[in-house]
C-alpha cells in the first residue's frame, strides 16, 4: 500500500515530473557531500555526515494518521525546521515500556519510519537509539542515553502505521 501510494500522483519540480517515491529516493535521500566538522567539542550533528539526511523522513507526510504533520519549510531555517519536525514525531511516537521483562530487557517503541529507513538513522540499534535521544523530550532522552551507556539489553518494537487518511486539521 505504501509503495502504491507513493507512486499515485506526480508533481512538477524544476520542470520535471516526479512521483513521491522518486522524489524521496532519488532527490531527497541522495548522498550529500560531507559538511566540514564542527569546531566545537560536541558530537557531530546528523547533517555533518555524508549519506541520506535522516531528518527528511519527518518532513515527508503521506497524509495518513501516522504520518508526520504537514509543515512549511524555508531554506533560511531548514535545519531548525527539520529538527522541529523530528522532535514532533519522536515526542509523539517514541516510548519506553516502563518495566523490563523477566530477562531484564527494556522495550522501546519507535514509529514505523525507523524500520522502513533504519540505515538512514544509524548502522545499529545503539546509533538509532542515540538518534532518537536527541529528538525526544528531555526526560525520555536521558533515559535512552542511560540505557545506551549502561549497555542495557533493549528490544526495539515498531508501532503499526495507521494508513487511514488524516482528517483536515488536527490528527485524531
Amino acid at each position: 500500500l505504501r509503495s502504491k501510494l507513493l507512486r499515485l500522483h506526480q508533481y512538477r519540480v524544476g520542470g520535471q515530473f516526479y512521483c513521491m517515491e522518486t522524489m524521496q529516493q532519488r532527490l531527497l535521500k541522495a548522498k550529500r557531500q560531507a559538511h566540514p566538522p564542527s569546531s566545537s567539542s560536541s558530537p557531530p550533528h546528523p547533517a555533518q555526515h555524508s549519506g541520506p539526511e535522516p531528518r527528511i523522513h519527518f518532513a515527508l507526510s503521506l497524509g495518513a494518521v501516522s504520518s508526520p504533520d504537514v509543515r512549511l519549510y524555508s531554506v533560511d531555517t531548514l535545519d531548525q525546521d527539520l529538527n522541529a519536525a523530528a522532535r514532533a514525531v519522536c515526542a509523539r511516537d517514541v516510548t519506553i515500556l516502563s518495566n523490563t521483562d523477566t530477562r531484564g530487557v527494556k522495550t522501546v517503541y519507535l514509529p514505523k519510519i525507523f524500520k522502513w529507513h533504519a540505515k538512514d538513522f544509524g548502522a545499529n540499534k545503539t546509533e538509532i537509539l542515540a538518534f532518537c535521544a536527541d529528538f525526544v523530550p528531555e526526560a525520555l532522552g536521558a533515559e535512552l542515553r542511560g540505557l545506551i551507556q549502561a549497555g542495557a539489553t533493549v528490544k526495539i518494537k515498531y508501532q503499526d502505521f495507521d494508513w487511514r487518511r488524516r482528517p483536515y486539521g488536527r490528527p485524531p
